[in-house]
Protein backbone atom coordinates (compact mmCIF):
# COMPACT_ATOMS: atom_id res chain seq x y z
CA UNK A 1 0.00 0.00 0.00
CA UNK A 2 1.40 3.37 -0.89
CA UNK A 3 0.85 6.60 0.97
CA UNK A 4 -1.98 7.70 -1.34
CA UNK A 5 -4.01 4.67 -0.24
CA UNK A 6 -4.11 5.91 3.35
CA UNK A 7 -7.72 6.82 4.01
CA UNK A 8 -9.16 5.11 0.91
CA UNK A 9 -12.30 3.14 1.71
CA UNK A 10 -14.90 1.28 -0.26
CA UNK A 11 -17.27 4.25 -0.38
CA UNK A 12 -15.09 7.34 -0.72
CA UNK A 13 -11.90 8.69 -2.23
CA UNK A 14 -8.54 9.18 -0.47
CA UNK A 15 -8.56 11.90 2.15
CA UNK A 16 -5.86 14.54 2.12
CA UNK A 17 -4.27 14.51 5.58
CA UNK A 18 -4.05 17.94 7.20
CA UNK A 19 -0.73 19.62 6.48
CA UNK A 20 -0.60 21.49 9.78
CA UNK A 21 -0.12 19.80 13.14
CA UNK A 22 -2.02 21.23 16.07
CA UNK A 23 1.03 21.34 18.28
CA UNK A 24 3.86 19.32 19.78
CA UNK A 25 2.60 16.48 21.93
CA UNK A 26 -0.97 16.31 20.64
CA UNK A 27 -2.36 12.78 20.56
CA UNK A 28 -5.15 11.37 18.39
CA UNK A 29 -6.71 8.06 19.47
CA UNK A 30 -8.13 5.82 16.75
CA UNK A 31 -10.69 3.17 17.67
CA UNK A 32 -11.71 0.88 14.81
CA UNK A 33 -14.85 -1.17 15.45
CA UNK A 34 -17.50 -3.08 13.56
CA UNK A 35 -19.62 -3.93 16.57
CA UNK A 36 -19.30 -1.42 19.40
CA UNK A 37 -19.39 -4.20 21.94
CA UNK A 38 -19.73 -4.24 25.72
CA UNK A 39 -16.25 -2.83 26.40
CA UNK A 40 -16.18 0.23 24.11
CA UNK A 41 -17.42 2.65 26.78
CA UNK A 42 -14.71 1.39 29.17
CA UNK A 43 -12.06 1.87 26.49
CA UNK A 44 -13.17 5.46 25.85
CA UNK A 45 -13.41 6.23 29.55
CA UNK A 46 -9.85 5.00 30.10
CA UNK A 47 -8.69 7.54 27.51
CA UNK A 48 -10.74 10.27 29.17
CA UNK A 49 -9.05 9.49 32.49
CA UNK A 50 -5.56 10.26 31.16
CA UNK A 51 -3.47 12.58 33.31
CA UNK A 52 -2.53 14.39 30.08
CA UNK A 53 -5.67 14.86 27.95
CA UNK A 54 -5.63 13.60 24.38
CA UNK A 55 -6.43 15.88 21.48
CA UNK A 56 -9.22 13.74 19.99
CA UNK A 57 -10.82 10.30 19.98
CA UNK A 58 -12.00 9.05 16.58
CA UNK A 59 -14.33 6.05 16.30
CA UNK A 60 -14.14 4.49 12.83
CA UNK A 61 -17.23 2.39 12.16
CA UNK A 62 -16.13 -0.39 9.82
CA UNK A 63 -19.52 -1.32 8.41
CA UNK A 64 -21.38 -2.25 11.57
CA UNK A 65 -25.03 -3.28 11.07
CA UNK A 66 -27.41 -0.40 10.41
CA UNK A 67 -27.94 2.13 11.88
CA UNK A 68 -24.27 1.86 12.78
CA UNK A 69 -22.44 3.28 15.77
CA UNK A 70 -23.25 6.97 15.29
CA UNK A 71 -25.59 7.06 18.28
CA UNK A 72 -22.96 5.32 20.43
CA UNK A 73 -20.39 7.91 19.36
CA UNK A 74 -22.79 10.75 20.23
CA UNK A 75 -23.47 9.28 23.65
CA UNK A 76 -19.75 8.90 24.28
CA UNK A 77 -19.00 12.37 22.91
CA UNK A 78 -16.34 11.29 20.40
CA UNK A 79 -15.68 11.94 16.72
CA UNK A 80 -17.26 9.47 14.31
CA UNK A 81 -16.67 8.33 10.74
CA UNK A 82 -18.36 5.42 8.97
CA UNK A 83 -17.12 3.32 6.06
CA UNK A 84 -18.27 0.22 4.24
CA UNK A 85 -16.86 -2.95 5.82
CA UNK A 86 -13.21 -2.94 4.72
CA UNK A 87 -11.37 -4.50 7.65
CA UNK A 88 -9.55 -3.20 10.70
CA UNK A 89 -6.47 -2.08 8.74
CA UNK A 90 -8.47 0.13 6.38
CA UNK A 91 -10.44 1.49 9.34
CA UNK A 92 -7.27 2.43 11.21
CA UNK A 93 -5.87 4.10 8.10
CA UNK A 94 -9.11 6.06 7.71
CA UNK A 95 -8.84 7.25 11.29
CA UNK A 96 -5.20 8.30 10.95
CA UNK A 97 -6.01 10.18 7.73
CA UNK A 98 -8.71 12.10 9.63
CA UNK A 99 -6.55 12.72 12.70
CA UNK A 100 -4.89 16.08 13.41
CA UNK A 101 -2.59 15.15 16.29
CA UNK A 102 1.17 14.79 16.02
CA UNK A 103 0.98 11.31 17.55
CA UNK A 104 -1.54 8.53 16.97
CA UNK A 105 -2.52 5.57 19.12
CA UNK A 106 -4.51 2.56 17.88
CA UNK A 107 -6.88 1.49 20.65
CA UNK A 108 -8.89 -1.72 20.30
CA UNK A 109 -12.52 -1.39 21.36
CA UNK A 110 -12.07 -3.91 24.19
CA UNK A 111 -8.76 -2.76 25.71
CA UNK A 112 -8.13 -0.16 28.42
CA UNK A 113 -5.35 2.29 29.24
CA UNK A 114 -3.61 3.08 32.51
CA UNK A 115 -4.31 6.75 33.41
CA UNK A 116 -0.64 7.70 33.00
CA UNK A 117 -0.08 6.05 29.60
CA UNK A 118 -0.06 9.20 27.46
CA UNK A 119 1.87 11.28 29.99
CA UNK A 120 4.64 8.73 30.44
CA UNK A 121 4.96 8.01 26.73
CA UNK A 122 5.15 11.69 25.78
CA UNK A 123 7.79 12.19 28.48
CA UNK A 124 9.83 9.29 27.07
CA UNK A 125 9.52 10.67 23.54
CA UNK A 126 10.60 14.11 24.70
CA UNK A 127 13.73 12.50 26.14
CA UNK A 128 14.29 10.58 22.88
CA UNK A 129 13.42 13.06 20.11
CA UNK A 130 14.84 10.84 17.36
CA UNK A 131 12.29 8.09 18.13
CA UNK A 132 9.27 7.66 15.89
CA UNK A 133 7.27 5.58 18.39
CA UNK A 134 7.03 4.64 22.05
CA UNK A 135 5.77 1.35 23.47
CA UNK A 136 5.10 -0.15 26.90
CA UNK A 137 4.54 -3.42 28.68
CA UNK A 138 0.99 -4.63 29.13
CA UNK A 139 -1.28 -6.52 31.49
CA UNK A 140 -3.43 -9.32 30.10
CA UNK A 141 -6.96 -9.01 31.46
CA UNK A 142 -10.01 -11.23 31.19
CA UNK A 143 -13.59 -10.43 30.21
CA UNK A 144 -14.22 -8.98 33.67
CA UNK A 145 -11.13 -6.77 33.59
CA UNK A 146 -9.18 -8.86 36.10
CA UNK A 147 -5.44 -9.22 35.53
CA UNK A 148 -4.32 -12.69 34.47
CA UNK A 149 -0.64 -12.12 33.64
CA UNK A 150 2.00 -9.55 32.73
CA UNK A 151 3.52 -9.30 29.25
CA UNK A 152 6.94 -7.66 29.18
CA UNK A 153 8.07 -6.21 25.85
CA UNK A 154 11.72 -6.41 24.71
CA UNK A 155 14.16 -3.50 24.73
CA UNK A 156 16.74 -2.66 22.07
CA UNK A 157 17.61 -0.75 18.95
CA UNK A 158 15.35 -1.11 15.92
CA UNK A 159 17.80 -3.59 14.36
CA UNK A 160 17.87 -5.69 17.54
CA UNK A 161 14.08 -5.68 17.81
CA UNK A 162 13.66 -6.77 14.18
CA UNK A 163 16.15 -9.61 14.52
CA UNK A 164 15.12 -10.95 17.91
CA UNK A 165 12.22 -13.09 16.68
CA UNK A 166 8.74 -13.48 18.12
CA UNK A 167 8.21 -10.69 20.63
CA UNK A 168 8.46 -7.39 18.75
CA UNK A 169 6.93 -4.36 20.52
CA UNK A 170 3.14 -4.78 20.75
CA UNK A 171 1.28 -2.42 18.40
CA UNK A 172 -1.59 -1.85 20.83
CA UNK A 173 0.75 -0.07 23.24
CA UNK A 174 2.36 2.18 20.63
CA UNK A 175 2.26 5.94 20.41
CA UNK A 176 3.33 6.56 16.81
CA UNK A 177 4.39 9.75 15.10
CA UNK A 178 1.58 10.29 12.61
CA UNK A 179 4.01 11.34 9.92
CA UNK A 180 5.88 8.03 10.32
CA UNK A 181 2.65 6.01 10.11
CA UNK A 182 1.83 7.71 6.82
CA UNK A 183 5.38 7.34 5.50
CA UNK A 184 5.33 3.53 5.84
CA UNK A 185 1.87 3.36 4.24
CA UNK A 186 -0.11 2.54 7.37
CA UNK A 187 -1.66 -0.86 8.01
CA UNK A 188 -1.78 -3.33 5.13
CA UNK A 189 -5.44 -3.62 4.20
CA UNK A 190 -5.06 -7.05 2.58
CA UNK A 191 -4.02 -8.82 5.77
CA UNK A 192 -6.49 -10.56 8.07
CA UNK A 193 -3.93 -11.80 10.59
CA UNK A 194 -0.69 -10.28 11.89
CA UNK A 195 -1.34 -6.87 10.33
CA UNK A 196 -0.03 -5.38 13.57
CA UNK A 197 3.28 -7.29 13.31
CA UNK A 198 3.62 -6.16 9.70
CA UNK A 199 3.11 -2.51 10.71
CA UNK A 200 5.57 -2.69 13.59
CA UNK A 201 8.30 -4.28 11.48
CA UNK A 202 7.91 -1.62 8.78
CA UNK A 203 8.03 1.14 11.39
CA UNK A 204 11.17 -0.39 12.91
CA UNK A 205 12.72 -0.32 9.46
CA UNK A 206 12.00 3.43 9.34
CA UNK A 207 13.36 4.49 12.73
CA UNK A 208 14.01 3.90 16.42
CA UNK A 209 11.47 3.18 19.17
CA UNK A 210 11.70 4.07 22.83
CA UNK A 211 10.08 2.19 25.72
CA UNK A 212 8.37 2.96 29.01
CA UNK A 213 9.10 0.08 31.38
CA UNK A 214 5.62 -0.12 32.83
CA UNK A 215 2.44 -2.01 31.99
CA UNK A 216 0.23 0.83 30.75
CA UNK A 217 -2.26 -1.22 28.69
CA UNK A 218 -4.88 -3.72 29.72
CA UNK A 219 -5.08 -6.16 26.80
CA UNK A 220 -8.32 -8.10 27.04
CA UNK A 221 -8.38 -11.80 26.07
CA UNK A 222 -11.61 -13.75 26.04
CA UNK A 223 -13.28 -16.60 24.09
CA UNK A 224 -14.32 -15.77 20.54
CA UNK A 225 -11.57 -13.29 19.68
CA UNK A 226 -10.07 -13.56 16.19
CA UNK A 227 -6.61 -13.75 17.76
CA UNK A 228 -7.67 -16.88 19.67
CA UNK A 229 -7.28 -18.88 16.43
CA UNK A 230 -3.70 -19.95 17.11
CA UNK A 231 -3.12 -21.79 13.83
CA UNK A 232 -4.33 -18.93 11.64
CA UNK A 233 -2.60 -16.27 13.74
CA UNK A 234 0.79 -17.96 13.66
CA UNK A 235 0.48 -18.79 9.96
CA UNK A 236 -0.35 -15.12 9.39
CA UNK A 237 2.71 -14.07 11.38
CA UNK A 238 5.02 -16.20 9.27
CA UNK A 239 3.34 -15.00 6.09
CA UNK A 240 3.94 -11.31 6.80
CA UNK A 241 7.59 -11.86 7.73
CA UNK A 242 8.30 -13.91 4.60
CA UNK A 243 6.45 -11.43 2.43
CA UNK A 244 8.37 -8.52 3.92
CA UNK A 245 11.66 -10.33 3.24
CA UNK A 246 10.71 -10.59 -0.42
CA UNK A 247 9.71 -6.93 -0.56
CA UNK A 248 12.87 -5.54 0.99
CA UNK A 249 15.03 -7.79 -1.18
CA UNK A 250 13.33 -6.39 -4.28
CA UNK A 251 13.97 -2.90 -2.90
CA UNK A 252 17.67 -3.73 -2.46
CA UNK A 253 17.58 -3.42 1.35
CA UNK A 254 19.79 -6.43 2.04
CA UNK A 255 20.45 -5.48 5.66
CA UNK A 256 16.74 -5.48 6.48
CA UNK A 257 16.37 -8.80 4.67
CA UNK A 258 19.20 -10.24 6.79
CA UNK A 259 17.59 -9.05 10.01
CA UNK A 260 14.22 -10.48 9.02
CA UNK A 261 15.80 -13.84 8.19
CA UNK A 262 17.28 -13.88 11.70
CA UNK A 263 13.83 -13.03 13.03
CA UNK A 264 12.35 -15.96 11.10
CA UNK A 265 15.08 -18.39 12.19
CA UNK A 266 14.49 -17.51 15.84
CA UNK A 267 10.71 -17.67 15.56
CA UNK A 268 10.26 -20.91 13.63
CA UNK A 269 11.49 -23.42 16.26
CA UNK A 270 9.01 -22.22 18.89
CA UNK A 271 6.10 -22.21 16.47
CA UNK A 272 7.07 -25.63 15.14
CA UNK A 273 7.25 -27.06 18.67
CA UNK A 274 3.85 -25.61 19.49
CA UNK A 275 2.42 -27.27 16.37
CA UNK A 276 4.20 -30.52 17.18
CA UNK A 277 2.67 -30.52 20.65
CA UNK A 278 -0.79 -30.03 19.16
CA UNK A 279 -0.16 -32.84 16.67
CA UNK A 280 0.96 -35.35 19.30
CA UNK A 281 -1.94 -34.48 21.62
CA UNK A 282 -4.46 -35.01 18.84
CA UNK A 283 -2.86 -38.30 17.86
CA UNK A 284 -2.87 -39.44 21.47
CA UNK A 285 -6.62 -38.80 21.71
CA UNK A 286 -7.37 -40.47 18.40
CA UNK A 287 -8.38 -37.26 16.66
CA UNK A 288 -6.87 -38.38 13.38
CA UNK A 289 -8.56 -35.86 11.09
CA UNK A 290 -7.49 -32.98 13.31
CA UNK A 291 -4.00 -34.49 13.56
CA UNK A 292 -3.74 -34.64 9.76
CA UNK A 293 -4.79 -30.97 9.52
CA UNK A 294 -2.19 -30.05 12.13
CA UNK A 295 0.52 -31.93 10.25
CA UNK A 296 -0.39 -30.09 7.05
CA UNK A 297 -0.21 -26.80 8.93
CA UNK A 298 3.20 -27.66 10.36
CA UNK A 299 4.82 -28.75 7.11
CA UNK A 300 3.24 -25.88 5.15
CA UNK A 301 4.11 -23.03 7.49
CA UNK A 302 7.08 -24.09 9.63
CA UNK A 303 8.51 -26.28 6.87
CA UNK A 304 11.87 -27.92 7.64
CA UNK A 305 11.60 -26.95 11.32
CA UNK A 306 8.59 -29.25 11.84
CA UNK A 307 10.10 -32.78 11.68
CA UNK A 308 12.82 -32.00 14.23
CA UNK A 309 10.24 -30.28 16.44
CA UNK A 310 8.13 -33.45 16.43
CA UNK A 311 11.12 -35.53 17.47
CA UNK A 312 12.14 -33.11 20.25
CA UNK A 313 8.59 -32.84 21.57
CA UNK A 314 8.01 -36.61 21.48
CA UNK A 315 11.35 -37.27 23.22
CA UNK A 316 10.55 -34.69 25.89
CA UNK A 317 7.17 -36.24 26.61
CA UNK A 318 8.68 -39.72 26.73
CA UNK A 319 11.29 -38.59 29.28
CA UNK A 320 8.55 -36.93 31.32
CA UNK A 321 6.45 -40.10 31.38
CA UNK A 322 9.37 -42.10 32.78
CA UNK A 323 9.89 -39.90 35.81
Amino acid sequence: MDQDDLGRTADDSPMNPPSQRDGVGTVSVIIASNRGGPYLADAVESVRQQTVPVHEIILVDDGSPEPGLSQVARELGIDYVRQLASGVSAARNRGVARATGEWVALLDDDDIWHPEKVEEQLRALEASPESIACYTDQTIIDSLGSSTMMATAPVGSSSELIARGNGVPPSNTLLIRREAYITVGGCEAGLRFAEDIDLVLRLLRLGEFTKVDRALIGYRKYPGQVTNDGFASQAGYLHVVRRLIRRVERAGDHEMARLLRQHLERTLPGMAEWGAGELLSRMRHGRWRDAAATARWGFTHTRAAFPSAILRTAAGRLRGSRR
